[in-house]
């Protein structure tokens, strides 16, 4: 007598998971597993959805980064302008693994003298060490967001560096140097017209982050029916670097 075939099993599938329109996770049952194991795997996603909730809180609210509670960060600098793109990224690594709590590389085209030999692009290498981190704050220091930039590819830039980083990335902003930005032709404008411009382009970054299209007109930056459409949850924090007695 032959053994009885057994019933064929069916392997259990996890919920679809989507997004309302409000930004809200969206969980759908799925229709081939128990109910118990269902529940289970909507409380797993659940507590997903909560993490990233909690990744995004940090991100907003700078003295609870990384969970610690500290008002100091201690952060490593990247000296774009001494090692080659590839070795940032390991010692961006090596940081992350040392315990720092940010990264900081600076956004420059030319290096500060020619003995130092490199000065590789800020946004890839951004982007290479937020896919090989998973806690580090990444940030610009800083990026000059007009003459070399126009200031809606600063925020295109800046968007995708917090989708990478899973919001881990603070945009560091200031009024540049002719060393840099002189190399399109565009002149150099005095000290008090950057500052100037420095305000124009942050209204314009912030502009574009609140979602849609949108036209701006400036003194001295415009803007023509442009919208960022990746978005991350919450928008980058904005640091400005400044000196002098004010």
């Amino acid at each position: 007598m032959s053994e009885p075939t057994p019933a064929p099993t069916t392997r259990p599938t996890c919920p679809v998971q989507s997004y309302s329109k409000d930004g809200a996770m969206r969980i759908d049952k799925a229709t081939d597993v128990e109910e118990s194991l269902n529940e289970r795997i909507e409380a797993r996603c659940r507590a997903e959805a909560d993490e990233l909730d909690r990744k995004a809180e940090q991100q907003a609210d700078p003295a609870r980064h990384a969970g610690h509670g500290l008002e100091m960060w201690i952060g490593f600098k990247l000296f774009a302008e001494a090692f080659t793109p590839g070795e940032l990224v390991r010692q961006a690594v090596a940081a992350e693994r040392a315990g720092f709590d940010f990264v900081e590389i600076s956004d420059h085209f030319h290096p500060w003298l020619d003995d130092h030999g490199h000065s590789g692009f800020a946004w890839s290498i951004l982007a290479a060490i937020a896919l090989r981190t998973e806690r580090i704050e990444l940030a610009t220091g800083v990026t000059c967001p007009f003459i070399r930039y126009h200031p809606a590819v600063v925020a295109q830039a800046a968007a995708t560096a917090a989708l990478l980083s899973d919001g881990w990335f603070v945009l560091g902003l200031g009024a540049g140097e002719r060393l840099n930005e002189h190399v399109v032709g565009q002149g150099w404008p005095a000290v008090e017209q950057r500052h100037k411009m420095l305000r124009e382009a942050v209204e314009i970054i912030r502009l574009l982050w609140s979602g849609g299209y949108h036209s701006y007109r400036g003194r001295h930056l415009t803007l023509e029916d442009a919208r960022v459409f990746d978005l991350p949850a919450r928008p980058p924090l904005i640091a400005v670097a400044a000196g002098g007695p004010n």
